[in-house]
């Protein structure tokens, strides 16, 4: 995400100055951006990485505080919901607290600060709608951990997926569902 950071004031056509990019608060803005994203992949993608076996912050929290997985998905999904608020609160503190800045630097900084919200957000949508998320979901129970997000796929799409040879389902189906004790990874996503 730290990249997104100086994207968005080229794509913008301005550079706030180093000493705001320096200033605590922006600091620990970028911070809590980067964490929502990085929570919002782990969250969205866990399906995909438990079948996949690699690293994942609700696996690890489950490992870590012997949790089932469902209750560290939910301190996970607690602890992202509590940076969003911690982030809206630090940017009007932010905005609030520099009124020394002129005008043209203070509108540039609010842009900023709703570019960064823009683009956490755009990760999000992303997240809950790439197919590589979608292609399997987290059971736990009878509950999807993740409730599937259906997409509207291009008629060229559909066609291509549907050819001969090809499985008929948008989201991989030819996978078997893979138990992670008590807590299921299933390949169709039912879109």
């Amino acid at each position: 995400m730290f990249p997104t950071f100086h994207l968005i004031e080229y794509a913008e056509g301005f550079e706030l100055p180093d000493e705001l990019h320096a200033h605590p608060a922006v600091v620990e803005l970028k911070r809590l951006a980067s964490r929502l994203v990085g929570m919002g992949n782990d969250l969205g993608g866990l399906a995909k990485d438990i079948r996949n076996r690699w690293l994942n912050l609700v696996l690890v929290d489950a490992e870590r505080s012997a949790l089932p997985i469902a209750d560290a998905f939910a301190r996970v999904v607690a602890i992202h919901n509590h940076d969003v608020r911690a982030f809206d609160r630090r940017a009007t503190q932010l905005v609030r607290g520099l009124a020394e800045l002129d005008a043209d630097t203070a509108a540039q900084l609010r842009g900023w600060l709703q570019a960064v919200r823009h683009n956490v957000y755009g990760f999000a949508l992303w997240e809950s709608t790439a197919r590589r998320y979608q292609e399997h979901r987290a059971i736990t129970g009878p509950y999807a951990l993740i409730a599937p997000v259906t997409v509207r796929r291009s008629r060229a799409d559909r066609a291509h997926r549907a050819a001969p040879g090809r499985s008929a389902s948008l989201t991989g189906d030819e996978h078997e569902p893979v138990d992670a004790g008590g807590f299921c990874v299933e390949g169709d996503a039912g879109l």
